[in-house]
Formats: structure tokens, C-alpha cells, sequence
């Protein structure tokens, strides 16, 4: 359902839904925030009482949302759960070692594999598919961060290190590098340690990644 109904994964990790969401439950409409919760991979973190009731919801710890995202990541590429823990190991050591291009490259490699019938070419989906394999990595990831002036699509922390990601659907990775900069997406992460910036273009005609762009800011 998650799949097929192009659900946006990276708002797990902000997700606040109002009191009416668990109202009722109309089998032929339900949503995919009921189920994440009634089957337990979805919790309420933090009840919020303003005018309405609203309820942020998160993963109840980490065990689940690594259960969870890795039958979401074979959904995602048709393959058994755990096949790509060898790619999704190297893809972390990449990032520790600062090798941006075979991370590209091994990404561009997944999606290659993935059966045609299961693309879909929406934004949302390879926006969550990214989110699945950086969630899986292991590292501390922020996904849809919201700034003062916009909404980032990711910043990944490392000890010594951030890399930022704006990933742009049939545009440049050199567009998603402007957009970093002209929203200040960065802010935050100056003067603590190491920041790249990554603009990645995806390419719905080749359904995979096209080309990424990537700098250092001092």
C-alpha cells in the first residue's frame, strides 16, 4: 500500500496527524498512517493540545524501524528482505570515507536493478526509496527539515562530518545545489564540522538517477 499508493516516507519522521485519524476505520479508505499504528511500527510520541487534538507519531525504537524500512526497502526493489545488507554496508562505508561518487554510482546501481513494473515516476517515490537506503545505513539522518525559509530533504550527521541533500526531479544536480545555498539550508551545520552539500538529479525518462553535483562549504 505504502508502495503502490506512493506514499511520502520521509514525513515518518515528522508526522503529526489530527485526533480524527483514528475516528474510524472504512476498510475500502483507509490510510497508511491507521495501519503503521494499529500494527505497532508507529507510536504516539507527543500529544499536542491546542484548539484540536493532534498526535505526533514516531517509531516506537529503533529495532522497528529498521524491520520495518528494511521489508519497505526489498518491497521497494523487488528483492528478499536483507539481500542488500552487503550494498547498504558499503554504501555507509562510502559516506565515512567521503567517496560521494561510488555512493552515487552503487544507488544508481539499485534502481537500475529494480523490475520495471515496480518504478513509478513520481518524486515521492525515489524520495522515498533514498530515504529507505539512507535510513538503513545506519547513520543519523533528518529528513524533511523545515528552515525558516523552506524544508531541506536531508541532512545526514556523521562524527565529523554533514552532508546535505536536495534532490531534484528532471532538473541538475547543480539545481539542487543553488537551492541549498539561496535557502541557507546549511546554516545550522557552520562551524562544527565537515559539510558538503549534494544537489541529485533524478530523470523520470531513464526512471534512475542522472547526475549529481557536490561541494564543500568552509
Amino acid at each position: 500500500m505504502i508502495r503502490t499508493n506512493n506514499y511520502q516516507l520521509p514525513k515518518i519522521e515528522n508526522l503529526i496527524v489530527p485526533e480524527s485519524t483514528f475516528d474510524k476505520y472504512e476498510i475500502e479508505h483507509v490510510g497508511v498512517e491507521p495501519i503503521l499504528f494499529q500494527t505497532g511500527y508507529l507510536t504516539i510520541k507527543e500529544v499536542i493540545r491546542k484548539e484540536f487534538i493532534f498526535y505526533k507519531l514516531y517509531y516506537p525504537n529503533l529495532e522497528v524501524k529498521q524491520s520495518l524500512l528494511d521489508y519497505l526497502f526489498a518491497s521497494y526493489i523487488g528483492k528478499k528482505p536483507g539481500e542488500e545488507i552487503v550494498t547498504i554496508v558499503k554504501l555507509k562505508n562510502y559516506l565515512i570515507e567521503e567517496k560521494i561518487d561510488e555512493f552515487f554510482k552503487t544507488i544508481k546501481g539499485i534502481i537500475s536493478g529494480i523490475p520495471y513494473e515496480i518504478l513509478v515516476n513520481k518524486e515521492d517515490y525515489y524520495n522515498s526509496l533514498i530515504y529507505t537506503i539512507l535510513s538503513l545505513v545506519g547513520i543519523e539522518c533528518n529528513f524533511e527539515l523545515m528552515t525558516n525559509i523552506g524544508r531541506l530533504d536531508c541532512a545526514l550527521e556523521l562524527r565529523d562530518k554533514v552532508y546535505i541533500f536536495e534532490f531534484k526531479l528532471n532538473s541538475t544536480g547543480q539545481q539542487g545545489i543553488k537551492q541549498i545555498k539561496e535557502k541557507k539550508y546549511y546554516e545550522k551545520y557552520l562551524n562544527s564540522k565537515k559539510l558538503y552539500i549534494v544537489g541529485v538529479s533524478i530523470d523520470t525518462k531513464i526512471k534512475n538517477i542522472k547526475n549529481w553535483k557536490y561541494e564543500i562549504l568552509t
